[in-house]
């Protein structure tokens, strides 16, 4: 009889092709789990690159009080500027503030005390 007839070679072939399909299914479930775990660590670095970027701009930007502060300051600045133009036209030709520097003057204000409400 030849050998490739022979039961225990059907056997042995058997279960050789079993172990190259067990074999095969393992390396693919490590080929991917070892892709999954990479792309985590790729996340998780990616969330810490970002992290710190934002504590870096948060360190890097002024304080809230601060930027109210200034943000005020230009407001008041931006109102006296225009109270002093006025006051200036009317001195040199005595022509009437405008009806639009009143309600630009109207929302300096409001704003600067809309600021001064935030800082306090």
């Amino acid at each position: 009889m030849p050998r490739e007839e022979s039961p225990l070679y059907r056997d042995l072939k058997r279960k050789l092709e079993e172990e190259k399909a067990c074999s095969k299914y393992w390396s693919g479930y490590y080929a991917r789990h070892r892709e999954e775990l990479e792309q985590a660590e790729e996340r998780l670095q990616q969330k810490e690159i970002a992290e710190s970027m934002r504590l870096q701009a948060a360190n890097d930007a002024p304080p809230f009080e601060e930027q109210l502060a200034a943000d005020l300051r230009e407001d008041l600045s931006n109102a006296i500027n225009i109270i002093d133009e006025a006051i200036t036209f009317y001195l040199e030709d005595e022509s009437p503030i405008s009806l639009r520097q009143m309600i630009n003057l109207r929302d300096l204000i409001v704003s600067a005390l809309d600021l001064h409400e935030q800082l306090n």
